[in-house]
């Protein structure tokens, strides 16, 4: 946390935010996080991560729109968030840098083994996995199935900090959830069919 010790002290010293000054509105959510930062950085003279993730989660569903914006701009246009050494930007990307974990996106594509007593006699009780998911805020859409090319809209899905839910129907008088915790680039937990428990799911980030 040094950088942000030193970005919060040199914030102190010049007494002004200079996100203000740099185009971002007086109401936006940024501001009263960073305020916040540094009154708490005033009141103890150091700050830590769940600080910073305290703070983050009272802006959290703002946060996290902006967040998207800039991952689809950061595609799109690379070359527009290459760091420029003559200014102090960086003092306020490094704070932001360090509330990131509090922040999930699980985005992407997951490839991993459902474990059930179903499929012990044909399968060694493993079969495959494969979820093609879309976070907006903590509404979850996209697809699951056993790969690529057996795929199941996803007809409900949510995020709720690191607690994954997604339910879709591979066919007619079933209905499939996953109750998966996100750990890192990982996805694991309960198999639910009709609010039966059938087994365990473990899933692993592709991209």
């Amino acid at each position: 946390m040094s950088r942000v010790h030193n970005a919060l002290r040199r914030l102190e010293h010049t007494g002004a935010l200079r996100l203000a000054g740099a185009g971002v509105d007086s109401e936006h959510w940024l501001l009263a996080f960073m305020e916040g930062l540094l009154a708490q950085f005033r009141g103890s003279g150091e700050i830590n991560f769940e600080d910073v993730q305290r703070l983050l989660q009272q802006h959290e569903q703002a946060f996290l729109r902006d967040l998207e914006t800039a991952k689809r701009m950061y595609r799109t246009y690379p070359r527009l968030f290459q760091e420029d050494s003559s200014d102090h930007s960086g003092e306020s990307n490094c704070i932001l840098c360090a509330a990131m974990p509090a922040a999930i996106d699980v985005t992407g594509t997951w490839r991993g083994t459902i474990t059930t007593e179903m499929a012990r006699e044909t399968t060694n009780g493993r079969i495959p996995a494969y979820m093609a998911l879309e976070q907006t805020d903590g509404k979850i859409t996209g697809s699951a199935g056993g790969d690529e090319n057996i795929l199941f809209r996803i007809r409900e899905g949510r995020i709720d900090g690191d607690q994954l839910t997604v339910e879709a129907s591979p066919r007619e008088g079933s209905v499939l959830q996953f109750n998966l915790t996100l750990k890192g680039d990982m996805l694991e937990g309960e198999v639910e069919e009709n609010r039966r428990n059938i087994g365990t799911a473990t899933l692993k980030r592709e991209r």
